[in-house]
This record gives structure tokens, C-alpha cells and sequence, in this order.
């Protein structure tokens, strides 16, 4: 009986204790709390006390944003220098992360990827200026992300035999020249060409091998370096329905007046396909970029933008159905 009274009587005491202690954890756990930056949902924003955990993405910022390379020792700085450091990291590069805006060099370093039943870590190489996928049991390092080797393999192997005129398996600088602007829809001078068949060309030799294409493209992709897939076509859409425009202008000329209204029909014909197919390109390529940053397979989005603008639904707005569709049958990284 007087164990049982004094069990009775600590009982009270122990749950107010555990109560206290719960309350002080849930207390912790809500100051630590850290909202996702905007497009990104496995990143966390940061604040100004990490400033020595993240230097290292402010020293790559300096260089990639502002192109100053100096050497940056937080150990070897003086206080003077490291506090003026610290306000540039806290009124630049600190509002610039937390709102999304910058490449993702600096939002997939360090994140894991699982596929085939494998875990990789995506680890930043600032020496080759790329990203390389480490497996996280056996340490294997890969050149190239393999969810984008497995889903774009065959379309990019299909896009280099189409610009490997001599069929020898090989690219050649102008045949290079001719993919980027037909496929990348870019111009590019002779001084920012040496400098894309520089990290084409691994071994250096003068001529770009498949693997050394392919590699290219993915790190392109993983790097923000060049728009996506659905941007490209919708660009060189907009670049035929441009071109045919010019070309049907050319060949129609001057002539009768019948002509002359035939020409002006079919050109303000073609003007509208062009305003047309730039509104909805636009709203495409932002939705596009919006789910794949939440981590949507880019094949799935792309599939359920096609579906949701063939078959809309009357009572759901575009982003909503593709969200709709993306939860029913799509896959994250």
C-alpha cells in the first residue's frame, strides 16, 4: 500500500516532466525550422550565422557572378576582412539563395539521387567546373547524372549522328557550330565556340567522340547552362514559322494588287501563328521549369503539359490539371 502511494504520487510529477521536456523540444525544433527555397523542395534557406558552412558557395558566386577570382582563406583572414566578407554574404549572395534565383550549381551540390535502386550524392567540382555523381555505397564517381543518361541517351545519340555528316563518329568544330545553332538555338562567336569544344573535347584531341558530346549535354542540363528540352522546341518552332514567314514574303514580291492582298493575308496569317504559339510556349516552358525543379521527371512533365493542353479540363486551370496528372501517374528524381 505505501509503495503504491508513492508511486501514485511520482506519477503526476513524471508526466509534467515529460510534458516540459516535449514542450522544450518542439521549442528547438520550431527555432531550427528553415522554409524550402522557392522551386527547389529539397533545399532548405540558410541565414546569416552560416556563413562559414556555405563560404565556399559564396566564393563560387563571387566567381561566376561577378568573375573576381581571389583567394579566400577564412582561416588566414584577418577580422577586419572576414566582417566586410560576411556583410557581402549577407546582403547579396544571402537574399539571391533564398529566393531561387540562381543556378542550380548552388541548390543540387551535396543532394542524393536514388535510381535503378542505386543512392548517388551529386558532388560540384569547382577544378572541372561540372558536377559528378558519386555512389554513396561503393564511392563509383560518374561524369554524368544517370537519370538523364537513362532518359536522353537515345534522342542525343540520335541528334549526333544527325550532325555527324561524314559519318565517322566523330563532331568536327563546324559540325559543333551547326548543332548549337540548330539544336541550342545559340549564336555563338569564334571565342565562346573554342571555349564549348575546350569542355567537349576531354582528351584533346580536336574532334568530339559521342561520350564526350553526350557528357557535355547532361552536365548542360544539370547545370542551368542551356534551356530545357521543351523550351528548345518550342524555340525552333517560333525560328520556322519565322523563317517561312520571310520566305513567303520573298516569293510572293510586288506584283498585282490581288497579290499584294494575298501576301498581306498570309503574312498577318503567319504573325498571329507567331503571337500564338508564343503565349503558349511561355506558359509551357514556365510550367516545365516549375515541376522539374520540384523534382518531376522531365519526360513526365513534358507528357502531362502535351495531355493537359489536348484534353483540357473546364474546370481545372493548366498548372492545376498538370499538378493533378503529375500526382496520378509521374515519378520524382
Amino acid at each position: 500500500k505505501m509503495l503504491q502511494q508513492q508511486v501514485d504520487a511520482m506519477l503526476p510529477k513524471q508526466k509534467l516532466e515529460n510534458t516540459r521536456k516535449f514542450l522544450a523540444a518542439q521549442a528547438e525544433k520550431w527555432r531550427d525550422y528553415r522554409p524550402l527555397v522557392p522551386g527547389f523542395a529539397h533545399v532548405r534557406q540558410i541565414r546569416s550565422g552560416d556563413f562559414e558552412r556555405y563560404f565556399h558557395l559564396f566564393v563560387r558566386f563571387v566567381l561566376r557572378e561577378y568573375g573576381i577570382d581571389s583567394p579566400m582563406v577564412l582561416k588566414t583572414m584577418s577580422d577586419d576582412r572576414k566582417e566586410r566578407i560576411h556583410a557581402a554574404f549577407r546582403s547579396v549572395f544571402l537574399p539571391a539563395y533564398n529566393r531561387g534565383v540562381l543556378s542550380k550549381v548552388f541548390y543540387h551540390d551535396g543532394r542524393e539521387i536514388e535510381h535503378g535502386g542505386r543512392e548517388y550524392r551529386q558532388i560540384w567540382d569547382d577544378a572541372s567546373d561540372r558536377f559528378y555523381f558519386e555512389d554513396v555505397l561503393t564511392r563509383e564517381r560518374l561524369m554524368i547524372n544517370p537519370v538523364l543518361r537513362d532518359a536522353l541517351e537515345e534522342e542525343v545519340r540520335r541528334a549526333f549522328a544527325r550532325y555527324d555528316r561524314d559519318h565517322n563518329k566523330v563532331l568536327t568544330r563546324k559540325e559543333v557550330k551547326r548543332f548549337l545553332a540548330d539544336e541550342l538555338c545559340v549564336k555563338v562567336k569564334q571565342r565562346k565556340l573554342d571555349e564549348i569544344l575546350n569542355k567537349m573535347d576531354d582528351d584533346g584531341n580536336g574532334y568530339v567522340d559521342f561520350d564526350e558530346f553526350f557528357t557535355w549535354y547532361c552536365a548542360g542540363i544539370d547545370t542551368d547552362e542551356y534551356e530545357s528540352s521543351l523550351e528548345l522546341r518550342a524555340l525552333r518552332r517560333m525560328r520556322a514559322i519565322k523563317e517561312a514567314g520571310q520566305a513567303l514574303g520573298s516569293n510572293l514580291g510586288s506584283g498585282a494588287a490581288g497579290a499584294g492582298l494575298t501576301m498581306s493575308l498570309r503574312i498577318r496569317s503567319t504573325k498571329d501563328m507567331i503571337f500564338e504559339n508564343a503565349h503558349s510556349i511561355g506558359k509551357g516552358g514556365t510550367l516545365y521549369r516549375r515541376f522539374v525543379n520540384e523534382g518531376w521527371q522531365p519526360q513526365d512533365v513534358e507528357k502531362a503539359i502535351a495531355r493537359c493542353k489536348n484534353k483540357p479540363d473546364p474546370k481545372l486551370k493548366l498548372d492545376a490539371a498538370v499538378a493533378r496528372w503529375l500526382d496520378e501517374h509521374g515519378q520524382r528524381d
